[in-house]
């Protein structure tokens, strides 16, 4: 049974009432999961007060025979106050300039605080007809090179932008940008702030398992190792084709391929894969829930474990009919049963990225 705290604000009076309700009502556990408040809150997110009731919680769970599982961060997706500009979701951008024939010496500048200049593209045309080609520029010393041409030509550039995407219907004392989710630093930074937090306040004897409720990351399909990276899975530097990202050419198809199958892996490795490997070192007990994804929208569609696919997105899901209707510091809704060993799960086929 999902349990919403909201606020984070709760009272052990009303913890211990919901908790012998579920057990009454012959439920086999709860998922704790923590967001925005409904009232004036009364602690914070991460202090020694949420910490303590989620300690009473996990304890009288084991007492009641319920089992104990915890969502590893507040709202969606993971991410907080904890996550600085250096390790927060980026996403590619373009701009397209018309120049003319004469030669240039172009100062890289940013667009929006935060920018960096990834890769510079020229081809023969104009915004009213497009060039049909394009190759890469240099940039030396902080200047992009453009050498004489003849008539209208088009320069392409590629920006690795913050998302500027906070963490979705926090809690308080949660809220903050959402991590970089291709970066291990990122997600170990994460799980120092939260989730040692969490299992130094609840032992993992209490814990069933921990996982992430929803992943929700929208338009973030950049990192900063992507290119390094890119080059030694597939074979060849990206760099002079990434503009066939944006651009329809020749073997702009393998390109795209390439390019989501590389963020794919980095997904899987760095973020779920460092979970995992955190989650055996902190002695988290197997469990029976896998993660649950939403991959982001610029790339891929719905995995067969996402809340879409389940139909948690835009869906009202039953409620328990002894559990109070208004809605509370807390409020249980029941969650769809989920398979697999291990605390944290990946989905169980491989994400389909278009």
């Amino acid at each position: 049974m999902r349990w919403w705290w909201f606020g984070p604000s709760v009272t052990r009076q009303e913890l211990e009432r919901e908790l012998v309700a579920m057990a009454d009502a012959g439920l086999g556990g709860v998922e704790v999961a923590y967001v925005y408040p409904l009232a004036t809150p009364t602690t914070e997110f991460g202090s020694d007060a949420f910490l303590a009731d989620l300690r009473f919680a996990a304890e009288r769970a084991r007492e009641l025979g319920l089992s104990f599982d915890l969502t590893l961060g507040s709202g969606w997706s993971f991410g907080g106050p904890h996550i600085s500009t250096e390790l927060a979701a980026r996403q590619l951008h373009w701009e397209q300039r018309e120049i003319g024939p004469v030669p240039l010496q172009v100062p890289v500048v940013s667009l929006w605080p935060g920018d960096d200049l990834v890769a510079a593209y020229i081809g023969a045309g104009s915004l009213q007809e497009q060039p049909e080609s394009y190759e890469q520029l240099p940039i030396l010393d902080g200047q992009v090179i453009i050498e004489a041409g003849e008539g209208p030509r088009i320069v392409l550039l590629g920006y690795a932008r913050r998302t500027g995407q906070n963490v979705k219907r926090a809690a308080v004392g949660a809220e903050g940008l959402v991590l970089d989710h291709y970066s291990a630093a990122a997600t170990q930074a994460h799980l120092r702030a939260v989730g040692d937090l969490m299992l130094d306040a609840v032992p993992a004897g209490l814990v069933g398992s921990v996982f992430c409720d929803s992943l929700e990351v929208y338009g973030s399909d950049w990192t900063p190792s992507l290119p390094s990276e890119f080059a030694r899975r597939r074979g060849y530097d990206p760099l002079p084709v990434l503009y066939l990202l944006t651009i329809n050419g020749p073997n702009a198809v393998q390109l795209r391929a390439d390019y989501h199958r590389t963020l794919v892996e980095l997904y899987e490795e760095n973020f779920v894969a460092v979970c995992q490997r955190w989650a055996a070192r902190r002695g988290c007990r197997s469990g029976s829930r896998p993660m649950e994804h939403r991959l982001p929208r610029s790339a891929a569609t719905a995995s067969p474990t996402s809340s879409r696919a389940r139909g948690g997105a835009g869906r009202e899901s039953p409620r328990l009919g002894g559990l109070p209707q208004p809605r509370t510091s807390t409020s249980a809704r029941w969650s769809p049963p989920r398979f697999g060993p291990g605390c944290i799960r990946p989905p169980s086929a491989p994400p389909h990225w278009t």
